[in-house]
């Protein structure tokens, strides 16, 4: 089973409007970005989820029909 979370995630700012979080829930270590190569919507606008594992990251993609994609380690702040 599959722990990927679709966006938005808890306790974070979207267009300028804050998404309240829950202080119990642990964000997940990936973040996970798509979009259409013609019209990207830029920045946060573009996260299609986030997910535990890096695996269940690239799972995600694999499922996605999006036609780019970039996976951000929230713990080290680079994309893998």
């Amino acid at each position: 089973m599959s722990t990927f979370v679709k966006a938005p995630i808890p306790g974070i700012t979207v267009g300028g409007k804050v998404i309240p979080g829950d202080p119990a829930v642990k964000p997940k270590r990936y973040l996970v970005f798509g979009g259409d190569s013609y019209y990207p919507s830029g920045g946060w606008s573009d996260l299609i989820g986030s997910a535990d594992t890096l695996e269940d990251a690239n799972a995600a993609v694999t499922a996605s029909d999006n036609d780019w994609h970039s996976i951000i380690d929230m713990e080290t702040g680079e994309q893998v």
